[in-house]
């Protein structure tokens, strides 16, 4: 007998990630070198320099030490400021923000902080996975809605109500939302608020990609909605509007004895977030932001050369118009295979790793994601491959 042996039960059942498995694939056809990834979340920018140079110094400085548990005050403040002058949300910077180890920190340890075995939460489809796992972990029970993708990113409110009842701990929003790359409109929050405020059901939002928008589309918090600041639990991270994917610093910011709960899960799992993370992620919030306009162009190039590529294709076609995140959801059904035979089949015929959309669960077979946070000559060379092989296949 070996400690393998003796792996919870629940791990046992969990599948490989099909994340994981399509880069297992390219290194088995020996495609490392040649392959152009496009199923990869994160910006290919360096972190801004006054950034890192705010890291250096407080590495300099001798801040290497414990913070506060919550994080220091400094950043919670700047992050109170922030989510007053941009989200509309007014939060005490003492008693109702957290700062946490990227925003999947504040994910698992909000459940941890809400569920009981048995308890449930509405989690809308596609989705991040994280938000099932997590709560599978936990012992709760994820209750799966469809998106409305048949114009834009929609919910039906209906659909929260049907499903809501002593069990339900909490309803999950993701917008703007990887993996569909749409942005739930506000008349469309007000409406699914409208449900959690009848019932008296926390919401969890996750808006990590809300300054990644197009086409004037414009992102809105749920907790600044009538009468939702109390019901919400707001989670951000920096790693997707500053490329800071690798410095891990998240946050969450709900009232105050929420947060007193949560403080004590966290502690039993992280103490605090990395010292000089957190002043740097000061520096992100205070510093100079006009690199964003330079890093939008780029998106908005990027996004172009694929909605011009793949509008045109007979044989696939946008699940809906991308106006956030810097993913593409593409409808790829008419190929007649599975998410997961398609992106080995990119990956053979064309040397493009995509992600599969069975991996955002059920809602998501049928569907592949495309990431145009790389360099634009990845995107072209990746979008003639691929137009190439769906020319063939038409």
């Amino acid at each position: 007998m070996t400690v393998s042996d003796k792996v919870a039960g629940y791990l046992k059942r969990m599948p490989v990630s099909p994340f994981y498995a399509i880069l297992d694939y390219v290194v088995d056809l020996g495609l490392q070198k040649e392959a152009v990834y496009l199923n990869m979340g994160e910006p290919h920018f360096d972190t801004p320099i006054h950034i890192r140079e705010a890291a250096k110094k407080a590495l300099d400085g001798g801040y290497t030490a414990y913070t506060p548990q919550p994080g220091i005050f400094q950043l919670r403040e700047a992050i109170a400021e922030k989510l007053k002058r941009e989200n509309g949300i007014e939060v005490d910077p003492k008693t109702e923000v957290f700062v946490t180890n990227g925003a999947q920190a504040a994910v698992y340890v909000a459940l941890k902080t809400l569920i009981d075995p048995g308890d449930e939460v509405i989690v809308p489809s596609p989705y991040y996975p994280p938000y099932v796992i997590n709560t599978e972990i936990l012992g709760g029970k994820p209750i799966i809605i469809p998106f409305d993708l048949r114009d834009d990113l929609t919910l039906e409110p209906e659909e929260f109500e049907k499903h809501i009842n002593e069990k339900t701990k909490a309803i999950f929003i993701h917008s703007p939302n990887n993996p569909i790359g749409g942005v739930i409109s506000e008349e469309n929050l007000k409406a699914i608020s409208e449900v959690a405020l009848r019932h008296r059901i926390p919401v969890v939002t996750d808006e990590c990609y809300e300054k990644i928008l197009f086409d004037g589309v414009k992102h809105t918090s749920v907790a600044s909605l009538p009468g939702m600041k109390d019901l919400t639990l707001t989670i951000s991270s920096f790693s997707k509007s500053y490329s800071m994917t690798g410095w891990r610093v998240g946050y969450l910011a709900a009232e105050a004895s929420f947060v007193k709960s949560f403080a004590k899960i966290h502690h039993t799992i992280n103490i605090c977030v990395n010292s000089v993370a957190q002043w740097a992620a000061y520096a992100a919030l205070t510093g100079p932001h006009d690199f964003m306009d330079k890093w939008q162009k780029v998106y908005e190039t990027n996004r172009g050369i694929i909605l011009e590529a793949l509008e045109k294709s007979d044989v696939t076609k946008l699940a809906v118009r991308p106006t956030g995140t810097f993913y593409v959801f593409l409808d790829i059904t008419k190929l007649g295979m599975s998410s997961e035979v398609a992106v080995r089949f990119f990956v053979r015929e064309a040397g493009v790793v995509l992600t599969p959309g069975s991996g955002f669960g059920s809602y998501g077979e049928g569907y592949v994601r495309m990431s145009f946070a790389t360099q634009t000559e990845n995107v072209e060379k990746a979008i003639s491959r691929l137009v190439e092989v769906l020319e063939k296949s038409s």
